[in-house]
């Protein structure tokens, strides 16, 4: 370790003690410190500055003059630069501020940015050392930025990583939420003041320089034993081995004389005093110092005296006599002599350590030299649990933690813990401390939690929230949302910051996790919809609509339908309309499709018919069955809406059509107004409906929509047989469509009627189509209707077609078909030439049968003689009976 080169290094020191504004009160304190302070970093035994060196900028007029002084000394550092500010310090929405005498608290752009000043100091060279130490209110607030430079220039960074930054140090006067102290009457403030003292006086007991570590632990010590507030550091590993002056200890103090000097132990300070009568026991070995510590305290008025003996041992002997000593004792008042190892620091608490491990009679007293240690400042405890781990003691070094927690459970003891371990970059035990230090308070949680944000330690905050989440949205809208900007910086960090894509994400995804269980408690501890109306009124105020959208998208879920309108009301008032409809679809998609109308009424009544429509088609996403449930909801009054559900059905694609068509099919209820749009559709894609219901084994399906087909449209109907028996090879669904009708049910409306049968059968249609129809009807069992339609039917056409009719009948072997058209009404009322051809037609197309009942059925139309005339001439010769009209 060196001291940096003062020929090489600057220092620029800034105060600011006298004030216009009438509420920052004047600080004579600090044109001292300025003083003083200079004076000491020039002094060559303290470390020597030329004056040009050592820039004092006192009462800056502005801004830039403070910036102007840091920057060119930046820029111009080789070695090391030290940035020194006193003066009231700020908190402000942005970070600290550092007050001028020309501040206005109400115009914070009248004040230096801790952020500009930092970016200035970042502007030195990579290799140089930097220091910056901070006498102000707030300063610790100087911690939640960085010194790396990485990112915006005002965005927190994570405290790990501004101090790995090589040669980086911060200290600060108190931390981001306590005011400093400017004693009134005091020459100095109560940190320079300490800060001074050290310099000028000299660390007790230490190397020729001292360290920038070595000066906080002291000014820790001093300021905690004066009540006054605590300061703060942040350093890098190169920080950790800086040397920021010489330690002039030794020369203002010679040394003892040598008959007061005891062998082994380092020169005790002058405040250590040694009672006459107890220096020669102290010279003496450990059994002679047990002794005579026993036969001190066998008197009444030698306990006292004894427990002096102790203590002195403790702070003067060598720790492997100490170590000696506590084994003879044998359990009795150990703790004297380990207080005083303890504070000589965590080279001696090892050393002990092992010298206890290897006496006989001390089986248990390492444990208690490590319970004497959990006593001692956080920054102490650090220490010996570094100098633990690098001895070889990693068992004790992990009770030591754990024993420390333990018996300093509360927040403030727990947080400098912490600061100390991520100081000496002990990252995996201030994790162990964080796990162990979890308190069952979410009041306490969510305390520590807002000191490590404040800290730069965002994951463990961000986890300690969630953990007490509902402590932190009942505390106010404005609690929320600052964990929840926390949270969107941190994640912005994380996609930009230049980490590897999977574990960015892994991240970001973790960090969104936080936010929705914050939102979702949030909605769960909103104890009315109007009080989730003024929170995401807050969340918009802030920026954060889409935190907002989040927490209505789980009202929705969680709320109950009347809640859910209530909500909408109190957000269509304060004028978000987006909020609205964002609110409205998601609770139609979460809540039972029934409730669908209950939304869409209520849009209506807000006004709103466009959006009501437009949710109303939201439901073409929810499954057939669901869209079936809602068609059937559509009761009386309601005809328009189901009529613009059916619309919108039919405007969607093939292919979801088919996918609707099994659940409407299926549910009770009307859907002739659906079915009506499938039954149009074109051939091919009409078979596409048949094929998906038949391999959907649905043949019910397939009949009532078939059987929809022929009310609608016959021709049509009757066409599409045609078109199936013509592609069945291709496409096989013929038979499909046949077994469909074969396996009807036999009651009520499941039977084809009359008059169905009539519009497939009769001759408007096709002829090819009829046959088939025919046909397939006959096969599925309907002949009765089928005979009653073709005997009911009015025939127009001429002979020939009616031979051609009846010959594809034969050809499809329905006989009985053949003679329900023969036996009609309309055709035995025909005219005698009509008849007589059609019997003559059947004969040539070898039809006898048919034949000889149309001349049997025709023999009063046509009289004897013709009838004797055709069948001699169609060589029929029927027995005929006697005429007679029927």
């Amino acid at each position: 370790m060196e001291l940096a080169d003062p020929l090489r290094s600057y220092a620029v020191l800034i105060g600011s003690s006298t004030f216009a504004d009438p509420g920052l009160d004047d600080l004579p304190a600090v044109a001292n410190n300025l003083a003083r302070l200079g004076e000491l970093l020039e002094d060559p035994t303290v470390w020597g500055l030329p004056p040009d060196r050592c820039v004092r900028v006192p009462e800056p007029a502005s801004p830039g003059e403070v910036l102007d002084a840091v920057h060119d000394a930046a820029r111009r550092t080789e070695d090391t630069l030290l940035v020194y500010y006193a003066g009231h310090g700020l908190s402000d929405a942005d970070g600290l501020l550092l007050t001028l005498p020309s501040t206005d608290p109400q115009r914070p752009y009248t004040s230096v940015g801790f952020d500009s000043v930092r970016r200035e100091v970042l502007t030195a060279r990579r290799d140089a050392n930097r220091i910056v130490i901070l006498d102000c209110c707030y300063s610790g607030g100087a911690l939640v930025g960085g010194m790396s430079g990485g990112g915006a220039a005002n965005a927190p960074v994570e405290m790990a990583e501004q101090t790995r930054i090589a040669g980086s140090y911060l200290l600060t006067a108190s931390a981001a939420t306590r005011k400093a102290l400017a004693p009134p009457g005091e020459t100095y403030t109560a940190f320079t003041g300490e800060l001074i003292r050290l310099l000028d006086q000299g660390l007790p007991g230490g190397d020729s320089l001292i360290e920038v570590t070595s000066v906080y632990e002291r000014l820790r010590g001093e300021l905690l034993a004066k009540g006054r507030p605590l300061p703060q550091q942040r350093l890098s590993n190169t920080g950790r081995t800086l040397a920021i002056a010489r330690n002039r200890y030794g020369a203002a103090h010679a040394a003892p004389p040598p008959s007061e000097t005891l062998p082994g132990p380092k020169p005790a300070p002058p405040a250590l005093t040694i009672p006459d009568d107890l220096k020669e026991a102290l010279r003496g070995k450990p059994r002679a110092l047990a002794r005579e510590y026993v036969r001190l305290g066998q008197t009444e008025g030698g306990r006292a005296h004894a427990r002096e003996l102790l203590r002195l041992a403790g702070a003067l002997r060598p720790p492997q006599e100490v170590a000696a000593l506590v084994a003879l004792l044998n359990g009795d008042s150990w703790g004297i002599p380990f207080q005083e190892v303890a504070a000589r620091g965590p080279q001696a608490v090892v050393e002990c350590l092992e010298a206890l491990y290897a006496v006989d009679g001390a089986e248990e007293a390492p444990h208690g030299l490590i319970e004497v240690v959990t006593t001692q400042i956080p920054e102490i405890v650090v220490g010996t649990v570094r100098a633990l781990r690098a001895a070889g003691y990693p068992a004790e070094a992990d009770r030591l933690l754990s024993r420390t927690v333990a018996e300093n459970a509360y927040t403030e003891y727990v947080l400098g813990l912490l600061g100390a371990l991520w100081s000496a970059e002990l990252d995996a035990d201030a994790d162990r401390v964080l796990a162990e230090a979890t308190t069952e308070s979410g009041e306490e949680a969510v305390r520590f939690a807002d000191a490590l944000l404040t800290m730069g330690r965002r994951q463990k905050a961000f986890e300690l929230y969630v953990r007490a989440a509902a402590v932190v949205v009942r505390r106010s809208p404005g609690d929320l949302i600052r964990v929840l900007k926390a949270l969107d910086e941190e994640r912005e960090e994380e996609r930009t910051g230049g980490r590897p894509p999977e574990a960015a994400d892994a991240r970001i995804v973790l960090l969104q996790g936080f936010a929705t269980t914050l939102l979702d408690t949030a909605v769960a501890e909103a104890e009315t919809p109007a009080g989730l109306a003024e929170l995401c009124e807050a969340l918009w105020s802030a920026g954060m609509e889409g935190r907002a959208l989040i927490a209505l998208a789980a009202a929705a879920e969680s709320y109950d339908a009347p809640a859910v309108v209530e909500l909408a009301d109190a957000l269509r008032e304060s004028g978000h309309a987006d909020g609205v409809r964002h609110l409205m679809r998601a609770a139609a998609f979460t809540h039972p499709v029934e409730t669908t109308p209950y939304f869409v009424e209520a849009l209506r009544d807000m006004g709103w018919p466009v959006d009501a429509n437009r949710l109303l088609a939201t439901a073409l996403t929810r499954s057939p069955e669901e869209i079936a449930a809602l068609l059937a909801s559509f009761g009386p009054g309601r005809e328009r809406d189901r009529a613009q559900l059916v619309t919108a059905v039919n405007s969607r694609p093939v292919a979801d059509r088919l996918r609707l068509l099994s659940g409407l099919l299926a549910a009770p209820g009307d859907y002739e107004d659906f079915l009506a749009s499938v039954a149009l559709l074109p051939d091919e894609d009409f078979l596409e409906v048949l094929e998906a219901l038949r391999a959907a084994d649905d043949p019910t399906a397939l009949v009532t929509l078939f059987r929809f087909q022929i009310r609608a449209d016959p021709m049509g109907a009757a066409r599409r047989l045609l078109f199936l028996i013509d592609n069945a090879e291709a496409f096989g669904v013929e038979r499909a469509v046949l077994a469909a009708l074969a396996a009807k049910e036999r009651d009520g409306d499941s039977e084809l009627s009359v008059a169905e049968v009539s519009r497939l059968v009769g001759p408007t249609a096709a002829l090819e189509a009829r046959v088939y129809a025919t046909a397939a009807l006959w096969a599925a069992g309907y002949g009765e209707q089928v005979r009653t339609a073709l005997s009911r039917q009015h025939y127009v056409a001429t002979g020939t077609y009616l031979v051609r009719w009846l010959v594809a009948l034969h050809d499809h072997s329905l006989p009985e078909c053949v003679n329900a058209v023969i036996a009609s009404r309309s055709l035995t009322e025909s005219s005698p030439p009509i008849l007589a051809d059609l019997v003559a037609g059947l004969a040539e197309a070898d039809m006898k049968d048919a034949a000889t009942f149309a001349l049997k059925r025709y023999a009063f139309a046509l009289g004897p003689q013709q009838v004797s005339a055709l069948a001699r001439r169609l060589a029929l010769m029927p027995a005929l009976p006697a005429p007679s009209r029927r």
